[in-house]
């Protein structure tokens, strides 16, 4: 269909073709992609044509009369926004609130209770539940409530409204919105957020003031997720060449060193994400033999540790391959003098401190990787599924490694003494499992010589990385390809 600068004058013509009782056809604007004039007998109106996640669809947005040549593209642009974005699916509902919010129709009045009309609204609620949040939990948790609950785009339409006219139903109104654009666990983690505040908010010393007096989300189900995304998240267990790609990767010179080494010695221990980011130099300390070393972790960084209420250190034995990753560390960084094992490239803010490396630089580099699908935590379960069965490790085994069950209490010198002559039982475990990685990268290796080509594998890591951006993908040449 060609295209033109829908005018005036065109629009004046196709409502003179509709009082005519004319053939039904459309017009397709050449500066507002999707949008057509859509005219037939007695009715000429705006429609939006678009893809998203490979789903064509139409939608009328309403008559000429109500949405002038310039309102109709600005709709259209809006709309843009949100399937670029993967935000939200314009629909009926959503020209709906373009209406009230361009004044074209009287916004219906929500009937607020007696009961509710002195209760917190929305952002209140929110306001005061983060304050409980960040006085009472862990700081990392604090900060993803707080983005979850004032970040959330499908949340807006909560504004003004009193906590306890939301229901249940309006909720996973809101979980199946975020489910449609694509990302799943948000949609489950928010369900998680949502849950914890309402519980909050039915507790005696809040109830009467937030109108909240019985936990109306226990049942907030998010959508199930679809058949491939459910059995990658939160049950895959990456098989050990694909743990020996990793550390391939890593060692490879493909990343930067501080990230790389930072991978390398998430592989070798198997900590979280952030005790890795945040590991400190004084936490690591020789061996007697001086060839490896231990890290002790305080409880600050240890997320089981707030679980449980313990106080004590989570000590790691470091054999010789990790230990030469942390020595490597300490020397790449030790004209910064900086109390962080990895410390960061930047500060958050203008001017501050430069405090650990960001998580998500370990998390993302690990994404981007050719050929990897596993995420830094999945290589917890290769550990507690693949190498317990292996090694025939006790449950407990794979917990005094893994933070789930220290194994050294709080003042226990005698295991603390093992711990640093390299004898106590969690070295056999440790030491076990940084052989068979190493043993693992090898044959990664011999397996795909790729590996072996740090050009390459730069490539394919800025590939994927601007994919994941949603930045504009290098061009590739066919003809190189081939001959490659």
């Amino acid at each position: 269909m060609a295209q033109i600068d829908i005018k005036q004058p065109t629009v004046a013509k196709a409502m003179a073709d509709s009082r005519n009782g004319v053939d039904r056809y459309e017009v397709a604007d050449s500066r507002a992609k999707g949008l057509r004039l859509r005219v037939s007998a007695g009715q000429v109106i705006w429609q939006f044509r678009f893809m998203m996640d490979k789903q064509a669809s139409r939608l009328t947005l309403g008559t000429v009369e109500t949405w002038s040549i310039a309102e109709a593209r600005t709709l259209v642009s809006d709309a843009q926004v949100l399937i670029r974005g993967k935000i939200r699916r314009p629909d009926d509902a959503w020209v709906a609130e373009q209406l009230i919010a361009h004044g074209k129709v009287t916004a219906p009045v929500v009937p607020i209770l007696a009961a509710q009309a002195e209760t917190w609204t929305w952002e209140r609620a929110v306001r005061l539940f983060i304050e409980h949040v960040e006085a009472t939990l862990r700081e990392a948790t604090f900060k993803d409530y707080r983005n979850r609950l004032t970040r959330t785009p499908e949340l807006a339409r909560f504004a003004g409204l009193p906590v306890a006219g939301i229901t249940r139903k309006d909720a996973a109104k809101v979980l199946a919105d975020i489910h449609s654009r694509g990302v799943e666990s948000q949609s489950e983690h928010l369900r998680d957020v949502i849950k914890s505040m309402w519980r909050w908010l039915c507790l005696d010393q809040h109830s009467d003031e937030s109108g909240v007096h019985d936990n109306v989300m226990v049942g907030l189900r998010a959508p199930d997720r679809t058949k491939l995304e459910e059995v990658r998240q939160g049950e895959y267990i990456p098989p050990m060449h694909e743990v020996g790609r990793i550390m391939a990767i890593a060692k490879s010179g493909a990343i930067d060193e501080r990230i790389s080494l930072a991978i390398q010695l998430l592989v070798y221990t198997c900590q979280r994400v952030t005790p890795i980011s945040k590991a400190r130099r004084d936490g690591m300390a020789f061996a007697e033999d001086r060839r490896q070393g231990t890290w002790s972790m305080s409880a600050a960084h240890r997320k089981t540790a707030d679980k449980r209420g313990d106080r004590a250190d989570h000590i790691v034995p470091l054999p010789p391959q990790a230990w030469a990753v942390v020595e490597r560390a300490k020397e790449l960084t030790e004209e910064m003098d900086h109390p962080r094992l990895f410390p960061g490239y930047r500060p958050k803010k203008a001017g501050g401190p430069v405090d650990a490396i960001a998580q998500s630089a370990i998390q993302h580099n690990v994404s981007y990787m050719p050929g990897v699908i596993a995420t830094p935590h999945d290589i917890r379960r290769s550990f507690a599924s693949l190498a317990a069965e292996k090694f025939e490790w006790t449950l407990e085994d794979v917990k005094s490694i893994l933070d789930h069950n220290e194994g050294v209490k709080s003042g226990d010198v005698t295991a603390r003494s093992y711990l640093f002559k390299g004898t106590h039982k969690k070295w056999r475990i440790a030491r076990a499992w940084c052989d068979w990685v190493d043993e693992a990268t090898a044959e990664a290796i011999a397996y795909d010589r790729r590996l072996h080509d740090v050009d390459w594998l730069k490539a394919q890591i800025e590939y994927n990385r601007r994919r994941h951006k949603g930045l504009r993908l290098p061009k590739v040449d066919l003809k190189k390809r081939v001959a490659a």
